[in-house]
This record gives C-alpha cells, structure tokens and sequence, in this order.
C-alpha cells in the first residue's frame, strides 16, 4: 500500500513512526509532506533510521506522491483546549493539501474540526473522504461515563494530549482497505 502523510506534526510523525514499525500494515511506500522543510527532512532521516533498524523495506520519500490513502494532519493546533478551532485556517490548509492528491484517491482527514471540514469537502464533490478521530472521542466519552466530571473535562478537551487513539484509529481503517 502507498501511503502519504500531509502535516509532520505531532500526529503526523507519530503516525509516520507507527506505520513503520506496523507488523499489522503493509506499507510498501511511505510519502511525507510538510511546509516546515526543516520538519520533514528531520523526519525523514529519523523514518529512514527506523526503517533500517527494523528491518523494513518501506521506500520513503519527501514530497506527495501517487497513493493508495493520502492522510491529511496538517494544520494549525489549539494552544489551548479552552481556544476554538481556527476552522477557516485550518480548512485552507487542508484545500491546499487536497490539491495534492490525485483525483477519486481516499483521504482521511485528522484535521480539526475534523467534522466541520469533511463535510466541506463532501459537499465540494470529493466522495472518498474519511473522517479520523470521533471514533477516539466517543472511546473517551465512554471510559469515563461512570465520572460526570471526568466527562465534561474529555468534552471541552475532546483530542486530549497523546496521539495513540487516533494513531489506532488509522491503522485499524488502514487494515480494513487493505482487506478490500
């Protein structure tokens, strides 16, 4: 499977790293992308540094490139989790991204709102957008549904501060298009 990750930040490196190290995906080419060149060089050195020591024959490359999956997580991060979302940045930072990719290709967008900007591009036409990470929110909501406080705190602050739940909720839709 091609791969390309649009936006090394936080989620995107660690998601990078993740798919990797995957025993679980078979990913065949992983493309990286950032605006940030100094961000996407250091990432694609330590990529390349994993992939050796691992034993992986993923070819990596910098830039975006014809994919299977394109996975947008570029965009600008809350400083805190009581600021709202800057939907309008953040949705022309994904326009520019999905310019990027090729024509009726699926992408998933981590980008918040996530909600928001899928339904955007929904109704500007593309059909294979894939929303990633509500599925981490309601797994939240639902751990602590015995805690009324514990879950007003995960509603104002619904991404939290680690990636792993949205990192596993790409691999496990990753693992159902390969099975496709």
């Amino acid at each position: 499977m091609k791969i390309s990750i649009l936006g090394l930040g936080n989620v995107g490196s660690v998601l990078a790293s993740h798919l990797i190290a995957s025993d679980r995906i078979c990913v065949d080419e992983l493309n990286i992308y950032d605006v940030n060149k100094k961000t996407l060089r250091g990432n694609y050195y330590d990529l390349l540094d994993m992939r050796d020591v691992l034993g992986k024959g993923t070819r990596i490359r910098t830039g975006v490139h014809e994919s299977d999956v394109y996975i947008i997580t570029a965009g600008k991060p809350r400083k805190s989790s009581k600021e709202e979302w800057n939907y309008p940045k953040n949705l022309q930072i994904v326009l520019n991204c999905v310019s990027k990719c090729g024509n009726n290709s699926k992408i998933m967008i981590i980008t918040n709102p996530v909600e928001r900007i899928t339904n955007f591009l929904k109704r500007m036409g593309y059909k294979n957008v894939i929303p990633v990470g509500k599925y981490l929110d309601a797994a939240r909501f639902l751990r602590t549904r015995n805690d009324p406080e514990k879950v007003a705190v995960q509603i104002l602050d619904s991404k939290g501060y680690t990636n792993f739940g949205v990192v596993a909720e790409v691999l496990k839709r990753l693992e159902a298009e390969e099975g496709t």
